[in-house]
């Protein structure tokens, strides 16, 4: 994984948990405001009531946060796939680069030795006389 596909998967996983902790402490505070209401009034019913009369358009919000976070985890799935398509369809391109990029194979060019050879062996018979 290169630098700039570490960087794009960090910033994604910051802004997931940002979305996902605003999210959570909206939905407390909704929770809290409810049973503030539930204490002070005598039946669930009733503060319920209160709850969506008084304060309807805080509780509309939370639909829509939850939309935005399926919306960002489609999006987030969509370009992970679009990623791995492009890569996909280049595979043939890419695999030529890297070859020539990369070294060449390395031979031995260590010097043999030379001993026990059978063009070395002296030959002592004369050959004229």
């Amino acid at each position: 994984m290169s630098d700039k596909e570490s960087v794009e998967k960090e910033n994604e996983q910051f802004s997931s948990s940002i979305l996902y902790v605003a999210t959570a402490v909206y939905v407390g505070v909704c929770a809290m405001v409810f049973g503030a209401l539930y204490a002070k009034l005598p039946t669930f019913g009733e503060s319920f009531l209160v709850l969506m009369k008084d304060y309807g358009t805080i509780l509309a919000g939370i639909p829509v946060l939850v939309a935005v976070i399926v919306a960002k985890q489609q999006l987030d799935a969509n370009r992970r796939q679009h990623a791995a398509t492009i890569k996909r369809s280049f595979k043939t391109e890419i695999d030529v680069l890297n070859a020539l990029r990369s070294e060449p194979p390395r031979v031995c060019r260590r010097p043999q030795l030379v001993r026990n050879r059978v063009y070395d062996k002296q030959d002592d018979e004369q050959i004229l006389s």
